[in-house]
């Protein structure tokens, strides 16, 4: 009698992430969380002033959020990921350009997120 062979089971243990994309990962994590808060903080009672604007405070609400979906995708070893924490360091500088306002730097610690993610572009796919 022949027995058919029996199936494999797939490898329980998962690959872990280069550690150079589990620091980008996590430095964007905190960067995103960190937007976030300082967003709310800040943004929050620059609204209850008369000439205060919805627009920044959702508008860096984003880049956080976007920021936070990034380190999700470069844990996961996705370039997409990159690309939109690039994006979230823009969008604020190109709003203040649209808004003919005075750009302000972005933050370093995101800046440091780009360059670590950039360093490790190869492990991504």
């Amino acid at each position: 009698m022949f027995t058919s062979p029996q199936p494999q089971a797939p490898d329980a243990t998962p690959t872990l992430a280069p550690t150079g994309v589990r620091v980008a990962s996590t430095l964007c994590w905190l960067v995103g969380i960190l937007t976030i808060l300082i967003v709310m903080a800040a943004g929050i009672p620059a609204l209850a002033s008369p000439a205060g604007s919805v627009l920044p405070l959702a508008i860096n609400l984003v880049a956080g959020l976007a920021v936070c979906a990034g380190a999700v995708l470069i844990r996961r070893q996705r370039r997409s990921g990159v690309l939109i924490v690039v994006l979230a360091w823009a969008a604020p500088t190109v709003f203040a350009l649209a808004n003919h306002e005075t750009p302000k730097g972005g933050s370093f610690l995101l800046f440091a997120a780009m360059l670590l993610s950039f360093a490790n572009w190869k492990h991504l796919r």
